[in-house]
């Protein structure tokens, strides 16, 4: 979908260049909400040109850089009226790497969350056949004593058992080196067949595991709209200055 949305973006980019670059705004405007310093503001202090002509001077250096085909009737037209294009063609170039960039990081982004949790979970499969030939047919057994049962003791003890923050700090790293056990995926195990599937006493968690995983997948690299949101205000306050 955020694929779809990008190619989207940039195809009417494409198609709607020329009517941008109708849209002309006050040569004066186009001095605020740079990302850099631009190169005539560099040599502003040197030479002490007028207002005038450094607005000028800009105007052409951006309009003369890399001009795409068919794109300079469309500036002349801001030109015969003094004024400058809302975006000129090195602006709109420039979007569309920028456009390619993100699509290519988040394509990578998403190859790499599916490649890691297959990878996190292809133990759990060695585990489930495990327990499939242990309990041959017999189904999970009932726990009577959950405080003697290992998971339990395993997770209230050592530390970060009476502090949140120090609990969420061990969590946090220990995805790193293993942060689900067999002892830990047998428990999980165990209070879904009981809960939900009592009757299926060989049921493959496994198999639902990989399910839920891609199910989740969307949520994971999914790009909100939040995120969109900030990405467009973190562009339009890093300016210069």
């Amino acid at each position: 979908a955020e694929l779809m949305l990008l190619g989207f973006i940039s195809l009417l980019l494409t198609v709607c260049q020329g009517k941008i670059q109708n849209i002309c705004i006050r040569p004066s405007w186009t001095l605020h909400m740079l990302p850099c310093q631009g190169e005539d503001e560099v040599r502003a202090g040197e030479a002490a040109p007028t207002k005038e002509h450094l607005v000028t001077a800009q105007i052409i250096g951006r309009i003369g850089r890399r001009l795409l085909s068919g794109g300079a009737a469309e500036v002349d037209v801001c030109r015969s009226k003094g004024k400058a294009p809302l975006m000129s063609l090195e602006a709109i170039h420039q979007l569309h790497i920028f456009i390619f960039v993100l699509a290519i990081t988040h394509v990578v982004f998403s190859v790499l969350t599916m490649l890691l949790g297959g990878a996190k979970i292809h133990q759990w499969k060695l585990w489930e056949d495990a327990i499939q030939k242990d309990t041959a047919g017999n189904g999970p057994k009932k726990v009577n004593n959950v405080h003697n049962f290992e998971f339990i003791r395993e997770h209230f003890k050592g530390i970060g058992k009476d502090s949140r923050i120090l609990s969420w700090l061990h969590s946090f790293f220990k995805q790193f080196y293993g942060s689900v056990s067999k002892t830990d995926y047998t428990t999980m195990r165990l209070g879904f067949i009981m809960t939900h599937c009592r009757g299926n006493l060989k049921f493959d968690f496994h198999k639902y595991m990989l399910r839920v995983l891609e199910s989740d997948f969307k949520k994971v690299v999914g790009i909100s709209w939040y995120l969109w949101v900030f990405v467009v205000i973190f562009l339009l306050l890093n300016v210069n200055g």
